[in-house]
């Protein structure tokens, strides 16, 4: 006798969490349906969908969980326009994903979002907690923190459960963003090490996250994802020059970056785009790490450090 199998709404499935998500779940008996712009090659039941402009047209069945990955990261916004654009995407694309679940027969029983610890708005601090207070101050923060009161909302009023998964660094096989940069860079002997630099920042593996969310079941609430170690820049300066095969040859005091820092704010205030600017220091320079002791507790959550798989696979 075949079982039921579960249907499955996942969003943003051709992006780089995305892929993890929907391979993990591709390996189990479910049917896994997809929402986005691109086509997904491995995914049989796809549905286009511009997030910003449109209300996707899903198949009236129910859905065991929807995942909601979609969204807008990785830059810097340099216009207005630009900084708009992750409001269309993070929230008015989720706006139109709830409506677009609000008008089937069935209401999905779980709505899982990802999230960012942007929104706590913090460049310094250690051992974050989902408690602290969320000041987000960045176009990126403050869309994904609106995008998770839409999501809370709904799921009060249709009795659903929710899990909101706010995330830091992410590793994987070819990661984009400031780990894949680093790696480009050591390969090509263009990064500068930062003398005596101790700052540590939360990372966490994308394959552990897509594990999380496969068996994740009727839970509810807002959880910290980290891999537990928190490893220090020099770490992963470390495990990528062993994975590379290439030394860092150069290495810079703090007082240079700050005077090359600072000049590039100067750049920056009259128009001419510098890309070294204090920001972007202190960002290197300063700790920044979250507790995950929470969904450790409540979601079975058993990451694997990310130091030995950079080593290995990035």
């Amino acid at each position: 006798m075949n079982s039921i199998k579960e249907n499955i709404l996942i969003t943003g499935a051709s992006g780089f969490l995305g892929s993890s998500v929907l391979k993990s779940f591709n390996s189990k008996n479910y049917n896994v349906f997809t929402l986005g712009r691109k086509k997904i090659t491995n995914s049989t039941k796809h549905i286009f969908w511009d997030c910003s402009n449109d209300i996707p047209k899903i198949e009236d069945i129910e859905f065991s969980k929807v995942i909601h990955i979609a969204g807008k990261a990785h830059i810097v916004p340099k216009t207005e326009e630009e900084e708009l654009e992750f409001f269309k995407i993070n929230l008015d694309g989720t706006k139109n994903l709830i409506l677009a679940i609000q008008g089937l027969s069935l209401k999905p029983k779980h709505f899982i979002f990802i999230s960012t610890v942007a929104v706590y708005g913090l460049e310094e601090g250690l051992n974050i907690s989902e408690s602290h207070e969320t000041l987000p101050k960045t176009p990126y923060g403050i869309s994904k923190l609106d995008a998770e009161n839409e999501i809370i909302s709904w799921a009060t009023k249709n009795h659903s459960s929710f899990v909101i998964l706010r995330l830091p660094l992410i590793a994987g096989v070819n990661p984009p963003g400031n780990l894949g940069a680093m790696k480009k860079a050591i390969a090509r002997n263009r990064y500068p090490r930062v003398l005596n630099n101790l700052a540590k920042k939360s990372v966490v593996l994308d394959d552990d996250v897509a594990k999380l969310i496969e068996s994740i079941s009727c839970q509810s609430g807002i959880y910290n994802l980290t891999d537990k170690h928190h490893p220090s820049f020099a770490e992963i300066e470390n495990a990528l020059e062993k994975r590379t095969g290439k030394k860092i040859s150069l290495t810079i005091p703090k007082f240079v970056l700050r005077i090359a820092a600072n000049f590039g704010d100067i750049l920056n205030q009259v128009g001419i785009n510098f890309p070294f600017t204090s920001n972007k220091l202190n960002k290197i320079i300063t700790s920044l790490t979250f507790d995950d002791r929470k969904a450790q507790s409540e979601l079975n959550w058993k990451p694997n450090p990310v130091i030995p798989f950079i080593e290995k696979y990035i």
